[in-house]
């Protein structure tokens, strides 16, 4: 029985306390609908232990400023007055706050500035542990955090995007967590605020103006996520608990060190354009186990060579000629991009999981085909093949290319293809054509699964009949898009 189906004097009646306790495990959005059940619990909702403040909610544009949206922003201005209000009077309602969102544009109005100053300060009064601020002005310009004394003993995470960041004081002795993105802030600046976040365990910042260095040398410091958009930009990470880095290259150049390389175990990289500086980096760290590269575009004769890596993700990169992999411990590989030849993965004796995304260029080819089959065959040692093609173009395999498509020693199978318009025949005869030895089939199309013994007929020709118990299969493919259809003639 839902809060809505109980009789409205039971409802009202709930002790205060336990109105407070329903309301911590509901999101903003449900809570404000509570308020219309009583009085009592419109009064109530106003002390949510999440505060959650966006112009959007009014119906305001925040990405794009239109001078047609300022009645919903004034709108919302009223509502961050009265709410405010409400929350400061003293009453029995003094619960603390845990989170902190706060998103608008202001207008060239110092009370506009002074209630978001004021917002800033009670949420750190009541203890708050995280803070989310996305703060502009009406013609784009970062808006000016600066002054407001950010001294929080319960604070674990704050977020700060489109502001100017200066002349604040920080003492953060709890915080884990800090997000940068968009922020005018100067080196100095950036230095007093790292130097108050002794426990900070996960940093990012991307996109930052008049920031050259960044230097971290928090002993708790596991992760780093950023880049610098400014020449001969520097990034130091000196932190023997450091193991995950994310970096994104930008047009000017910047210096990655990291004092303790060997304990990095993830890398994530993206927008490299330069293949010596890409590789120059995924080197530094000999023992990584898990590394994904994407966005990425004039690569050639790509070679990844960690001894220990266990994932590689390859998501939309250009690759040209040849992926090369002498990686003996990886068990997972994922790869969407252009069609490229990959070298090494039959010799991957621990691969257990193959993603691929096919790209639905020239499916009537020849040599589209072949890559189908030598990266088929190249991946015969995986449990689990996922084939995604992201086109509702039927791939349709004809006769004349059955020899070339058709792979041996696979006997059971499990296939799952979610949007496809075909019988189960249809596919099965298909399945039979290119898969000679196979003995076991499972096979979903949309929500329906049937089980088959693949026989040889009367004729000795291979049939598959329907079975009512589920085979075990020794490979998985999921295919998520139209990948094999009725056969037709040449």
């Amino acid at each position: 029985m839902s809060i809505e189906d109980l009789p409205m004097d039971i409802i009202s009646n709930l002790p205060i306390g336990l109105i407070g306790e329903i309301h911590s495990h509901l999101p903003w959005k449900e809570v404000v609908k509570t308020s219309i059940l009583s009085k009592k619990w419109r009064s109530i909702w106003y002390s949510h232990p999440i505060i959650w403040l966006d112009e959007t909610d009014f119906g305001a544009d925040y990405t794009n400023y239109s001078s047609t949206d300022k009645p919903r922003r004034d709108a919302f201005f009223t509502h961050m007055m009265e709410l405010l209000e409400i929350r400061e009077r003293n009453s029995e309602l003094d619960y603390s706050v845990n989170k902190l969102f706060l998103r608008m544009t202001l207008e060239y109005d110092p009370s506009a500035e002074h209630l978001v100053n004021k917002w800033i300060s009670f949420a750190l009064e009541k203890k708050v542990r995280m803070i989310c601020l996305g703060l502009k002005k009406i013609n784009r310009t970062p808006y000016y955090l600066r002054g407001i004394a950010f001294s929080g003993t319960e604070l674990v995470g704050l977020t700060i995007s489109d502001c100017h960041i200066t002349n604040c004081s920080f003492n953060l002795p709890a915080l884990k967590l800090l997000f940068l993105f968009a922020v005018c802030i100067k080196d100095h600046d950036f230095k007093d605020l790292i130097a108050a976040c002794p426990r900070i365990e996960k940093l990012r910042v991307l996109d930052t103006r008049e920031l050259h260095t960044i230097v971290v040398s928090n002993p708790h410091l596991k992760f780093f996520g950023g880049n610098l958009s400014c020449s001969n930009g520097k990034i130091r990470i000196e932190s023997a608990e450091f193991d995950s880095l994310e970096f994104s290259f930008t047009k000017y150049v910047c210096k990655v060190e990291i004092t303790s390389a060997t304990t990095v175990r993830e890398l994530t990289v993206g927008n490299a354009n330069n293949q010596e500086a890409l590789m120059h980096l995924i080197n530094k760290f000999p023992l990584l186990e898990k590394l994904i590269i994407h966005d990425c575009s004039r690569l050639q004769n790509l070679h990844i060579s960690q001894p220990n890596l266990a994932s590689l993700v390859l998501m939309d990169c250009t690759v040209v000629q040849l992926i090369r992999l002498t990686t003996p411990k990886l068990k997972s590989l994922e790869y969407k991009g252009q069609h490229t030849n990959f070298e090494g993965i039959e010799d991957l004796e621990e691969l257990e999981f193959v993603l691929l995304y096919l790209e639905p260029v020239d499916m009537d080819t020849y040599w589209w085909y072949k890559w189908i089959r030598d990266i088929l065959k190249s991946c015969a040692r995986s449990k689990h093949l996922s084939v995604i093609c992201n086109s509702q173009k039927v791939i349709i395999i004809p006769e004349y290319l059955k020899h070339l498509v058709s792979i041996t020693d696979m006997e059971h199978l499990e296939l799952e293809i979610k949007t496809l318009d075909a019988t189960f025949k249809e596919v099965t005869d298909e399945l039979i054509s290119i898969l000679p030895d196979l003995k076991t089939l499972s096979l979903t199309l949309g929500s329906t699964t049937k089980y088959f013994q693949i026989r040889i007929d009367e004729d000795g020709d291979l049939s598959a009949e329907e079975e009512v118990h589920n085979p075990k299969p020794n490979r998985r493919v999921s295919i998520l898009r139209s990948m094999i259809s009725k056969q037709i003639g040449e």
